[in-house]
């Protein structure tokens, strides 16, 4: 299988965890009443925060089954291998936080499960605790969200749906797809927030990453990309009844970003050294999915204890300080873990 970079999606990467962030600074900021535009979080049918991890699991998609195709025997090990050292070490590295709040809770209130149940606390290393917290379980998640979870359940299930895709796409697609409107139309208007989290979701997000697999390295033309930008552009701005806002708009605009992405890089990464920041950037773009939520949140506490100890009612403009500081401090913290994790691995291999 192919194993060449294309930096154009370094570029994609860069957007998805870019998107997130903006996503996570809007829903921060709204939550504490601070001004800052709405549109920046979500639009007239999708939040970027959804568009942003249709791209990213699609993209996943995409790049193991280019890589890996259906693997088997030594080369189905080495797969599940290689992807939990992609996953777990700098996971593991945010868990230590666990062991603390459980002391911190002991020493203070004298119950050490106040954040979650001892059952619970076995989920923490697979990242399933997270993803469970989503749907209302009470557990000690505290970095990654419920997107480490959903990764490592998308990939435990890859061979079998590269089996089935090598067998036959169309007959997987439709499957999916028919599970994906089964989905949607019993989940009860309340709990919309679940669409884009639902097994069905991601699964058919993965497998349509497949076809994108042959054709990731081939040219868009102008024409291709300016429609799919102005699908995005469209979806943002009109206001369309019905229940795909709940996922299904915001997965357009998802895959929608792929061509547009791929038309505006090569200018966009013409010089060496915005390839060079860009891959830079993408090597770090998971480490930032981990740390991304604590450090908004940790930034707009600090920030507004400030502002009530200098008696100061936040503006625009210090928002947007307060974003660029926030995407600084989110920086640094993701390029940190990274190495830390890849110093641990090195030190833990025989």
């Amino acid at each position: 299988m192919r194993q060449d970079r294309i930096p154009a999606l370094d570029l994609l990467r860069v957007l998805a965890a870019a998107l997130v962030v903006l996503f996570h600074f809007g829903c921060a900021a709204a939550d504490a009443g601070l001004p800052w535009p709405g549109f920046l979080r979500a639009t007239a049918n999708f939040e970027w925060g959804n568009v942003a991890v249709t791209a990213f699991v699609a993209l996943s998609g995409a790049l193991l089954f280019r890589r890996h195709g259906v693997p088997e025997g030594l080369a189905l090990r080495e797969f599940y291998r290689r992807r939990a050292l992609a996953v777990y070490p700098p996971f593991w590295i945010t868990c230590l936080y666990i062991p603390v709040s459980i002391l911190r809770h002991w020493l203070s209130d004298g119950d050490p499960f106040r954040c979650g149940s001892p059952w619970t606390l076995l989920l923490a290393p697979s990242g399933l605790d997270g993803y469970l917290a989503s749907f209302g379980l009470r557990t000690y998640a505290f970095c990654g969200d419920w997107f480490v979870g959903a990764i490592a359940l998308l990939y435990a299930f890859y061979p079998a749906l590269a089996r089935a895709w090598v067998r036959s796409p169309k007959a997987l697609l439709l499957l999916l797809a028919a599970l994906y409107a089964a989905q949607s139309a019993l989940l009860p208007p309340e709990r919309d927030e679940w669409a884009n989290m639902l097994p069905a979701t991601l699964a058919l997000k993965f497998c349509a990453g497949f076809a994108l697999a042959g054709r990731l390295d081939r040219p868009v033309g102008r024409r291709a990309a300016f429609l799919a930008a102005a699908l995005v552009a469209s979806l943002a701005l009109i206001d369309v009844p019905g229940r795909g806002k709940a996922d299904f708009f915001g997965a357009l605009a998802g895959f929608a970003l792929f061509p547009c992405v791929l038309h505006a890089a090569p200018r966009l990464l013409r010089q060496d050294r915005m390839s060079a920041l860009v891959r830079k950037a993408a090597g770090i773009s998971y480490c930032v999915f981990l740390v991304q939520h604590v450090g908004i949140v940790w930034s707009r506490d600090a920030f507004l204890a400030v502002c009530r100890l200098a008696g100061h009612d936040p503006v625009p403009a210090d928002m947007a300080l307060l974003f660029a500081a926030t995407c600084a401090a989110v920086v640094c913290a993701a390029a940190l873990l990274k190495r830390t994790a890849e110093r641990a691995t090195r030190l833990l291999r025989p």
